[in-house]
């Protein structure tokens, strides 16, 4: 990780000095700072992000992100040998003013917090760490612009429900991947959608995402079904975009 410098960090209506003396100096923070953090970590969780830089670059655009509150001072690429561990760790430095837009106001804080990311979003909730003594804003670059979207396109429902009953009984999930993605049909204008498969025996679960949609398939005990969650049901916290929720049939009634 690059070396950082004590410089001052810049935020809406104050010049805060990061914590510029000792580094990693004592844990700080309140109940809303740590709500800060912990909306940011789980409003990042989906869409899926495949690096730490992914996940810090979503946090940067969210509300927090861009009014000030919430600044990503450090990024961290892990290593993960299996999807249910972490590939990535971000420090957060949450800067709460003390104005609350009434008359009763607060004393200014600022804390860190430390949060690991993976395939399925955040992996435990953030927590408060000593921040940098010499904390600054990691450079975070941004996107190609103009390029396509990852889109699903027209009739991959039919094509999705044709190959989970056209899948062999003792399928793999590498080989099941294989075909849906040959048979896909190929928009020009747009990328090709994520799709992944698991295998449960004979039951088979698999998820096709784009970058704002989602479309599930299981084949369990014979049967095949089809369907796209609602939005609601995918908010963070919620439903994942994935095989197994495909293969546990969830997401298939709308909420009430």
């Amino acid at each position: 990780m690059a070396m950082m410098r004590c410089v001052p960090l810049l935020l809406p209506a104050v010049l805060l000095l990061a914590g510029c003396g000792a580094a990693g100096s004592l844990a700080s923070g309140n109940d809303q700072t740590d709500r800060v953090a912990r909306v940011v970590a789980d409003a990042i969780a989906w869409p899926r992000q495949e690096s730490a830089m992914g996940y810090a670059r979503a946090a940067a655009h969210t509300d927090a992100g861009q009014d000030g509150r919430l600044t990503v001072v450090e990024v961290t690429e892990l290593e993960a040998d299996d999807l249910s561990e972490p590939f990535g760790d971000l420090m957060f430095l949450v800067h709460l003013d003390g104005s609350t837009g009434g008359l009763i106001e607060t004393d200014p804080v600022t804390a860190c917090y430390r949060a690991e990311f993976g395939f399925y979003g955040v992996v435990a909730s953030p927590r408060r760490t000593g921040c940098p003594g010499d904390a600054t804003p990691v450079e975070i670059p941004a996107l190609p612009s103009g390029g396509p979207r990852i889109e699903i396109p027209a009739g991959a429902d039919r094509v999705l429900r044709a190959e989970l009953h056209r899948q062999p009984t003792a399928s793999q999930a590498a080989q099941v991947e294989s075909n849906i993605v040959a048979a896909l049909p190929v928009d020009a204008h747009a990328q090709p959608p994520d799709v992944d498969a698991a295998v449960d025996g004979a039951d088979i679960g698999v998820s096709i995402r784009g970058e704002d949609d989602c479309l599930l398939g299981s084949r369990a005990a014979g049967e095949v079904e089809v369907w796209s969650p609602s939005a609601v049901q995918l908010q963070p916290g919620e439903l994942t975009c994935d095989p197994g929720t495909a293969l546990a049939g969830q997401g298939q009634d709308a909420p009430h």
